[in-house]
This record gives structure tokens, C-alpha cells and sequence, in this order.
């Protein structure tokens, strides 16, 4: 197999009638066989052509999380165009916002063709008027009847795909900018597919369940892309229905006998917190719950296991993977079947050194596990120069599934491939050959000398009584008369708390945990704090909002402007 194409055709050919997905709601559930996608891939590849959709083109996906997600993509990979998943609107964003970010990816990256749902037209002419896109809506499709299914590839695909050219862009969530598109070529995606299936020891049999939405690394390559290829069925949720109801993915898991399920760190609290209490489930079929995409702390397992043991979970079912869309997915891996280790950094020796001091308690992370087959990890320091075990860097991965570089940006390409190695952004350190990130590079706050992480200072906070779970941001703003950086703590707050005594707690427990004195903590109700379209709380765009906003109440929460607190969030399920 050299192309994702071909794997499509094998698949429909060799199981037709095999379910690929079955996309659950609170009151039904539909489901779509390989045969079947095949066909609707073909479907959705005429309907591309006949509005004159070229080899090459980038054609940009804004669905509902739903069945015609899957056949859009492979359909415009199947003409020889390039597709990319863009997330849809929710009514919680403001439209006109919403459609001129969007028009300034279109124009930056030259989209010539958008699939959409009709209900999206009148949005698009009224704040996108100069935009040269074509336009296909599901809905023209119709009722059309499905093709027989293909004998060849020949038969089906407009342009006979090459291993090594794009297949599609993964872009990123825009958490620091405009986003940016991954390109990421067939003989990427199979060689990682193949060895991250070899270090999951992945086998057609298994189910994998989902709620995570495709406009991202972790769900277009775990939970599409990989089940895909490799012949599994995926049972996926809808995103905002899961962040509403998230037992409905316990009910999936028990009621389809699931086998793997990809999660954000935050999501294990999210579960353990809001699954209904008295209410059990059949967790025995799981053999993996696995930690991605954000530093994963020991906590989030042991309120996750304290929850949900005794339903035929096990600890050693809790594992972790670091992964990134510039290597396709996974970097790293625990093992299935055995413990994860922890490490208990010492937070004075790692904010002022660098260097790793574990100790018996306080604040945790998880290991990664090691690069799976074809991938090496180094820790390199900022002139470029390795470090050994216990020393805090910049992760360097080089692998045979990087990426081809960042679509129509040739500068950051060339800061982040440098020598055939991705310098990834993010810090971590080795210990005992495994892996830990300890967080962003952008994400590192420097207050009078010393290096700390702002998610540290807002997962400390998160059990604190008066403020929402996982609702605070933690940001350094500059301090002129110090010439040095103070650290700022913004926390979505119950009303009902006496604000002066939660602010002074904030203080002591970052204090007593980090060492760190916050200069400033301000109160906000909830609703308040800015997400990213990946569903992360933007820790920049919320200092910027934090000193835009007026009419501030000595004592109480913020005011905007006398208006209440209306106005329009980003808001998304995966945070």
C-alpha cells in the first residue's frame, strides 16, 4: 500500500458491508459501511468535478460533526485535491467574527472550493462578498443513487496519488496566530499509521470511541484516518452533545463493547466530574483510555480511576501518547498493559535551573512513553546543543513521518525543519529514556529570572473552592518599573464567593505550590474567558481582554461596560 487511497479501495473491496462508523445521538444512531463510503466518495468526487474543483486545489470542509464529514474528505482526496477540515460555526460565536477570521485563511492559503451546508450560504455572501471560492453544498448532492463500488484505484481516483505528495493539511488551532496548515503527504500518514498500530498492537477487530471533532490531529488521524486504513470502526459522538452529556460516551463504550478511546488531559476530569452519580458501566472491553495532546498530570488518572475502578477498569487501561499534527500523530507511547510512571519535579531547581529533582509528592506529570518504530526523541537546549536525562529542553523529534512543512509559509517551515529534525515548540525532559513535556515554549513565564509554566499555575487552582473546574488562566503581563514580568491569574469565580478571601487564597496556593507570588488576580464570571477554536482558553487573547475591560468593582467580579457579561465567546467542546 503506498497511498490512503488505496487503502479505501482495499477495504470497500475486502469488507464491504463492515460498519466504519456509527455516529451516535442522544436519540438515534446512523451508521456508514466501508462499501458505502467508498461510494459516497465517489459521489461527493463527481458533484467536486462537475462545479470545477481541479487537481490541486485546496478544498476547505465546514460540516457538522456527522456522516458526510468522512466521504467529503476522501472524495476531494480521491479527484487529486487537497482537503482540510475547518471547524463549524456554534451558536455561540459570533458570525461576522467568526467568517472574517476564515476569510483571511482563505485568502492566505488560496482556497478554490468550500463544502458546507446550505444554511451557511446567506453568512458567506453577506461577510465574505469578495471571496473567489466555489461553493458546494451537501444538499446538492440529493438523493442521487450510490455507484457500484470500483475494481481499481484507476477507476475511481481523478489523479494516480504519489507516495510522497500532499494528501491533505491538518491545520493547527491557532492558539498564537492565524492557523497554519500541516501539509502531510500518503507516505506520512501510512508510515505512521503502521507503527503507531505496531506499538498499540492494533487489530482490525477493535473498536475505537470517540467524541472528539476532525478539524484535529487527534481526531482526523485516531478516530478517521487511522480506523480507516487499518479497517477499524470508529463509534463517534457528537462533540457538543458529549461536552453536554459526557456519560454518552460510557454508554457507547459498554453498548459497542469499545476498545480504545483518545482524550485531552482535561477530559478525564470531565468525565470523572460530571458522570452521573450512582450510575455505573461496563468499562471491561477498554484496553486503553489514552492521555494526548496537552502535559498530562497524575491527577487527572487518579480522580479518573477513583470515579470509574470497579467497573472492570484497571490502571494499567490509563496510558499517554504525545503527539502533533507535524508528525502526523504519535511521537511517543506508553505501553499498553503496564503502569505509567510518574515524576514529581522539584518546582525550584526546574524554574531557576532547568533540572529535574524528583521528589516523593507535589505537583506531577505523567510520562509519555517512548517513540514508537522509525521515530527519535532528543532534548536540545537553546543554542541547539543536547542535554542529558533530567535536564528541561526543547523537544527535537526527526522520524520518517514528518511533515512536508507549513502550506504557503516557507519562514516558519524553515525555524521549525531544520537538518531533516522538527524542533517541536515544546519543553520536556528525559527521564530513565522516557519522555515528559513539561509545556509550551510559549507557554513559559519568566518572573524575575526564574521559568515557570502557566498551566502549572492553573492546574494548582482547579480544586480550589469559588472557582469553576478547569475556568482560570494565568498569563505574565510586563512591569516597567521592575523590568521584569509579573504573573496575572484570571478565574472564572462562583458570585456567591466573598472575593476578597478567594483572591488572597489564589495567592497562597500558588504561593505554596510554585513559590511564585501572583501580582495580580482578577475575578470573572462564568462565560467570561476567551477559547481557541481547538477549545484551549487563549491565556493572550484573555490578557488582552482582561486589560481592554472596564468599570471594574473593587471586590466584586468585572463588569463590561455596564452591559452585563453578553458578549460573544468562543466556545467548544474540547476544552
Amino acid at each position: 500500500m503506498t497511498t490512503i487511497l488505496e487503502s479505501l479501495l482495499r477495504n470497500a473491496a475486502e469488507t464491504p458491508e463492515k460498519t466504519f462508523a456509527l455516529h451516535l445521538r442522544a436519540d438515534s444512531e446512523q451508521g456508514l459501511s466501508f462499501g458505502d463510503l467508498l461510494k459516497r466518495s465517489l459521489l461527493f468526487r463527481d458533484q467536486l468535478a462537475k462545479v470545477g474543483v481541479r487537481p490541486g486545489d485546496v478544498v476547505l470542509i465546514i460540516l457538522k460533526h456527522g456522516l458526510d464529514q468522512y466521504p467529503s474528505f476522501l472524495g476531494a482526496m480521491l479527484l487529486g485535491a487537497v482537503p482540510s477540515f475547518m471547524p463549524f460555526r456554534t451558536p455561540k460565536q459570533d458570525p461576522e467574527r467568526y467568517w472574517s477570521s476564515h476569510r483571511q485563511l482563505f485568502q492566505r492559503i488560496g482556497a478554490q472550493a468550500l463544502i458546507t451546508f446550505r444554511e451557511n450560504l446567506d453568512a458567506i455572501r453577506t461577510f465574505l462578498p469578495d471571496a473567489d471560492l466555489t461553493i458546494l453544498a451537501v444538499e446538492d448532492l440529493g438523493e442521487a443513487g450510490l455507484p457500484p463500488l470500483p475494481e481499481t484505484l484507476a477507476q475511481c481516483a481523478g489523479v494516480q496519488a504519489c507516495p510522497e505528495s500532499v494528501a491533505f493539511l491538518q491545520h493547527s488551532s491557532g492558539t498564537t496566530g492565524l492557523k497554519k496548515g500541516v501539509m502531510l503527504s500518503h507516505g506520512a500518514v501510512l508510515r505512521q499509521l503502521a507503527a503507531y498500530g505496531q506499538a498499540l498492537g492494533m487489530e482490525p477487530g477493535h473498536r475505537i470511541a470517540s467524541w472528539l471533532p476532525l478539524y484535529h490531529d487527534m481526531g482526523l488521524i485516531a478516530c478517521f484516518l487511522g480506523p480507516m486504513v487499518t479497517g477499524n470502526t470508529v463509534v463517534a459522538l457528537d462533540p457538543f452533545e458529549w461536552a453536554a452529556r459526557p456519560a454518552l460516551l460510557l454508554d457507547a463504550i459498554q453498548r459497542h463493547r469499545c476498545h480504545f478511546v483518545w482524550m485531552p488531559n482535561f477530559a478525564f476530569h470531565h468525565l470523572a466530574r460530571c458522570a452521573p452519580e450512582g450510575e455505573t458501566w461496563d468499562l471491561s472491553s477498554i484496553r486503553a483510555f489514552i492521555n494526548c495532546s496537552e502535559p498530562c498530570k497524575p491527577e487527572a488518572f487518579d480522580v479518573f480511576l477513583a470515579r470509574f475502578q470497579g467497573m472492570g477498569l484497571a490502571r494499567e487501561s490509563l496510558q499517554v501518547c504525545y503527539a502533533m499534527a507535524e508528525t502526523v500523530f504519535a511521537v511517543t507511547q506508553t505501553p499498553l498493559g503496564g503502569f505509567v510512571p510518574a515524576v514529581f519535579p522539584e518546582p525550584s531547581a526546574m524554574a531557576a535551573e532547568g533540572r529535574i529533582v524528583p521528589r516523593e509528592h507535589g505537583p506531577g506529570l505523567l510520562s509519555c512513553g517512548r517513540p514508537v518504530p522509525g521515530t527519535q526523541v532528543e532534548i536540545r537546549d537553546g543554542s541547539g546543543e543536547p542535554l542529558g536525562e533530567d535536564r528541561v529542553g526543547e523537544v527535537v523529534v526527526a522520524s520518517a513521518c514528518l511533515f512536508d512543512g507549513y502550506f504557503r509559509l516557507p519562514e516558519l517551515t524553515a525555524e521549525r525543519l531544520k537538518d531533516g529534525a522538527l524542533w517541536t515548540g515544546d519543553m520536556g525532559f528525559l527521564h530513565g529514556g522516557e519522555l515528559f513535556i513539561t509545556g509550551r515554549r510559549d507557554d513559559q513565564i519568566t518572573i524575575y529570572g526564574q521559568n515557570y509554566y502557566a498551566h502549572d499555575l492553573e492546574g494548582c487552582l482547579n480544586d480550589l473552592p469559588g472557582i469553576t473546574p478547569g475556568r482560570c488562566v494565568a498569563a505574565a503581563r510586563p512591569n516597567p518599573t521592575q523590568s521584569s514580568s509579573e504573573a496575572v491569574v484570571i478565574a472564572e469565580a462562583d458570585q456567591a464567593a466573598d472575593a476578597g478571601a478567594l483572591r488572597r487564597a489564589i495567592k497562597q496556593r500558588v504561593l505554596d505550590t510554585l513559590g511564585l507570588m501572583v501580582a495580580e488576580v482578577a475575578l470573572v464570571p462564568m462565560g467570561w474567558l476567551v477559547k481557541t477554536t481547538s477549545g484551549k482558553l487563549s491565556r493572550e487573547a484573555n490578557l488582552r481582554k482582561l486589560s481592554d475591560t472596564s468599570g471594574r468593582l473593587p471586590g466584586h467580579p468585572l463588569v463590561l461596560n455596564g452591559e452585563g457579561f453578553h458578549e460573544q465567546i468562543h466556545d467548544h467542546p474540547d476544552e
